[in-house]
């Protein structure tokens, strides 16, 4: 506004126009009363704007989705059976998420209320969304559905745990029955949990996401929230899978066999593991969206009956232990890995302001633009007083004091904003990972490093704090290059600490002993070139937002060549080529767009995409 206004009066001087004593004060008033709005408001309005644009978006995007039909009655010649609560009809139905491309075809279904059914298929086959059809998440497309008014429990592949207290977690918002929810904690194995939690029990805080429990532990807290429901339907979408076979076995004959809590509700259960299905009533096989085999009997057995048999009876007699269900001894640590956020009281150092507004890209010649504009500006706001004095001889005090106050307010807002500036000056000034390497000093690799995979462990140790005892001790472990190495143990055993301890994720001064990976000590090359060149398949799969090859190959460094082969191996080379977009299908935060298999099959191949 100064520039502005200077250049309103420098014109008029120009061309010679006559500067009236009223033209100046109704040019100076609507200035005073614009420069505000615009310098402050526009920006602020903008910002607005922009938000409004982007949340009108996804309401218009929900206003726009396809009113979901309602549920239509079949009528039979055994009307009144099918009309008994528990029971599930579809008659040539198909569903699709998106209105138009099916993805579950010509499906036809009868379950009796009661039944114990079974519903397995490759990754991919559409076993989840078979339980979203049937709960109406999914746009019925054609055909006939009937869940004859029946209430639903669900259990999610993936366990969703909010921050509250466990309790809450498998009450969620029902009224407390304390003898149902003491016998829901027994089947689900959580009343060992509750007696480690200490005084406060099932009264105490879970973090969010389950941040403080284990997969396994997350897992049965979601299944007990769904067996306290009273529901007349239960769907369990592979709810046994992060668990140890002996407690997952456990857990089937208290919580889903014929013998369990829910023996007299209708179940349905997804799984792959083939030992849990001699009970069924029913077998759903999908192929590709549409049933490929459904098999009504008693008693239906595996393959592998005899092998089942020998297994359960030894798991009956295997007590439950601590280890088993996840759970670790809790000890007294005196320094948390958890530190608490600084308050500071006093004002922004002037290090922060520097630092600020000389970061890159512009630096040093950033902050000398800025100050040179900020003089500038007020150089010209002051002249267009200064020339109003000289019309008006009015007081400069007052001008004075106005120009201060509006000074005053502006450092004051500036100061309140620091704040965020502060905390991710206190981030960027954590301590980096050591990679120089250490006593020893770093070393060059050959070329081709490494030629043939080689690994060796040398009294290796490591401990995740300095106070704590060691989680892998003294390992004295040679592979040979080619080999294919299995590891097993239970729960804190240290089989992940030994893939963290290949890829430096501890500080060194929390490990003892040496990794040779072709003969070359892994602690005396840089971190980049280390984990450039071991490829690794974690639990918890990452997946970003974006297109499927930009997952696959995130630095687009491999051909489409390379990526087909890989994906081939996988076996999803179908799913992509039947995909309109190939390479380029979308994939969603967190491949949310993905069934579980199929995310966990593209970690799998972006870690085997080799040149």
């Amino acid at each position: 506004m100064p520039l502005v206004g200077f250049s309103t009066y420098a014109g008029a001087w120009f061309t010679g126009d006559q500067l009236k004593v009223v033209d100046i004060l109704i040019a100076l008033g609507f200035f005073s009363q614009m420069r505000d709005p615009i310098v402050y408001g526009l920006p602020l309005a903008i910002e607005k704007l922009s938000e409004l644009r982007l949340a009108w978006q996804r309401i218009d995007r929900l206003i726009q989705l396809m009113i979901k039909e309602g549920e239509r009655t079949l009528y039979t010649s055994d009307n009144n059976h099918y009309q008994r609560k528990g029971a599930i009809t579809m008659r040539n139905s198909s569903f699709s998420w998106n209105g138009h491309d099916d993805c579950l075809s010509s499906l036809n279904i009868d379950i009796e209320p009661g039944k114990f059914v079974g519903i397995t298929g490759v990754v991919g086959s559409g076993k989840s969304s078979l339980f979203a059809a049937i709960l109406g998440e999914m746009i019925q497309t054609q055909g006939e559905v009937n869940i004859n008014d029946s209430s639903f429990s669900y259990a999610a592949q993936s366990p969703w745990i909010f921050s509250d207290t466990l309790r809450a977690n498998i009450l969620f918002e029902k009224p407390y029955d304390e003898q149902r929810y003491t016998s829901v904690l027994h089947a689900c194995c959580l009343d060992f949990d509750v007696t480690t939690l200490g005084l406060r029990g099932d009264l105490t805080i879970i973090g969010e996401n389950g941040v403080n429990l284990s997969g396994g532990q997350k897992m049965r807290v979601s299944l007990a929230r769904a067996l306290y429901a009273d529901a007349d339907i239960y769907l369990l979408d592979d709810p046994l899978a992060a668990l140890d076979r002996i407690v997952g076995k456990r857990i089937y004959d208290q919580c889903i066999g014929p013998n369990s809590l829910l023996k007299n509700k209708t179940r349905l259960l997804i799984t792959h593991q083939t030992h849990l299905l001699n009970d069924i009533h029913q077998m759903i096989i999908l192929t590709h969206g549409r049933i490929g085999s459904q098999d009504h009997c008693n008693l239906l057995k595996t393959e592998s009956e005899e092998v089942d048999q020998k297994n359960s009876r030894i798991e009956d007699e295997t007590s439950i232990s601590l280890a088993m269900l996840e759970i670790r001894q809790s000890s007294i640590v005196p320094e948390s890995i958890i530190v608490d956020e600084v308050s500071k009281v006093h004002n922004v150092n002037y290090s922060l302001w520097y630092s600020l507004f000389t970061a890159p890209p512009l630096g040093l010649f950033g902050l000398c633009i800025m100050i040179i504009l900020l003089v500038l500006g007020e150089i010209l706001h002051d002249g267009i007083y200064l020339w109003l004095i000289r019309w008006f001889q009015q007081s400069e005090n007052n001008d004075g004091q106005r120009s201060i106050g509006i000074n005053a307010r502006r450092l004051t807002e500036a100061h309140n904003f620091m704040t965020s500036a502060e905390r991710i000056d206190e981030y960027a000034c954590l301590s980096q990972e050591e990679d120089n390497g250490g006593s020893k000093g770093l070393i060059r690799t050959p070329t081709d490093w490494p030629d043939r995979g080689a690994i060796e462990f040398r009294n290796y140790s490591l401990r995740y704090q300095s106070n704590l005892d060691p989680t892998l001790k003294n390992i004295n472990l040679a592979i040979k290059p080619s080999e294919k190495v299995g590891i097993i143990g239970r729960t804190g055993a240290g089989k992940s600490s030994l893939f963290q301890g290949l890829l430096r994720l501890v500080d060194r001064l929390t490990v003892d002993g040496t990794i040779l990976i072709d003969d070359i000590d892994i602690s005396r090359i840089t971190l980049s070139h280390l984990r450039s060149h071991i490829s690794i398949i974690p639990q918890q799969f990452v997946l970003f937002t974006g297109t499927l090859r930009s997952n696959i190959d995130p630095l687009d460094v491999y051909t489409d060549e390379q990526c087909w082969t890989a994906l081939e191996a996988v076996q999803l080379k179908q799913m992509v080529s039947d995909h309109p977009s190939g390479l380029l299908m979308p994939v969603a935060e967190s491949g949310s767009n993905l069934s579980v298999g199929q995310r966990q099959l593209v970690c799998i191949c972006r870690a085997i995409l080799k040149p």
